[in-house]
């Protein structure tokens, strides 16, 4: 049985190349492969605007087609995790990262540290880390990381590739995959002030200790509300909720009825009309535990056809 891992035989341009501004990478290796979840594997730092196109060509080279122009004098870091495989057995070749510079030359310093479960100290694998200038203050909420990797097994963290500065450094367990702390039920960790990059030699002992907790608000409300393709209402609550109740405010006297979905976390909520025939004409009252949150209006992103009778989705 083979348990030997691909290995990388030729890159082009080549792993450490200075300025290169590619529009496509090739990464061949000696045997046969195969890309696994490369979409969720591949993280580039500093994240492109649009995500590139990979694939497999001649059975043994990775194709990365970019399809945003890199900016110029950065250094950007691919890493694809453990999504390049042999054919055959499926080995991974792991911790596989390929650099570059657009500039005249590579950024070298790092930020290291581990992510931990704030309730439990349990390691926190998988989980996105970012790391923003220090004067950036709203692009955790509103922007894009301008450096982005991820936890290990252990909860462990590595930047490389950075380039000199100081640092604000979150770890979020991203729940809509947009990189951004903006809903109720996102795992958030972060450090009270920014840490400096250093040199990878020179860190010793200094390591960064996140821990990952989520925030309870104090009032409950209704913060998102939208319509789904299949005519459900999906509202996101600030706090679990027990029972969710919709009165029609206009009181027309119809026979529409809701059937609720609830998630696990009991924060978001799909309700299920029967008929949507009259819904874009009235105003609703949402409740939840018997307290009235607010009224909205069932609207739909786009036009779809009238449906008399809507079930969920079969599971």
């Amino acid at each position: 049985m083979d348990e030997t891992p691909p290995r990388l035989v030729l890159a082009e341009p080549p792993t450490g190349s200075t300025g290169v501004r590619p529009e496509r990478i090739l990464l061949s290796f000696d045997e046969r492969i195969k890309l696994d979840r490369v979409r969720d594997n591949l993280v580039i730092s500093p994240p492109l605007a649009v995500a590139p196109d990979v694939r497999v060509t001649g059975g043994r080279t990775v194709e990365v087609r970019l399809n945003a122009p890199l900016e110029q004098g950065t250094t950007y870091v691919f890493n694809f995790g453990n999504s390049v495989l042999d054919l055959t057995e499926g080995n991974a070749a792991s911790d596989l990262n390929y650099v570059i510079a657009t500039g005249e030359h590579l950024d070298s310093l790092t930020i290291q540290g581990t992510v931990r479960v704030a309730n439990s100290g349990m390691a926190a694998p998988d989980v996105p880390v970012m790391a923003y200038p220090a004067d950036d203050t709203t692009g955790f909420t509103q922007g894009r990381p301008r450096y982005l990797t991820r936890t290990g097994a252990r909860g462990e963290f590595l930047f490389h590739h950075l380039a000199p500065g100081r640092y604000q450094v979150y770890a979020l367990r991203d729940k809509n995959g947009n990189l951004r702390y903006d809903l109720p039920n996102e795992e958030v960790a972060f450090l009270e002030g920014p840490t400096e990059a250093r040199p990878l030699d020179t860190l010793g002992g200094r390591s960064l200790d996140l821990w990952l907790f989520r925030e309870h608000p104090r009032q409950q409300a209704i913060l998102d509300h939208s319509v789904t393709e299949n005519g459900a209402w999906r509202w996101v609550f600030a706090k679990p909720v027990n029972e969710v109740s919709i009165a029609d405010l206009a009181r027309r006297g119809g026979r529409t009825t809701w059937r609720m979905e609830v998630s696990e976390g009991r924060d978001t909520v799909l309700a299920w009309p029967s008929d949507t025939t009259a819904l874009d004409a009235g105003e609703y009252e949402v409740s939840a535990d018997d307290v009235a949150l607010d009224t909205l209006k069932y609207r739909r992103d786009q036009a779809m056809p009238f449906l008399l009778e809507i079930s969920p989705p079969r599971p």
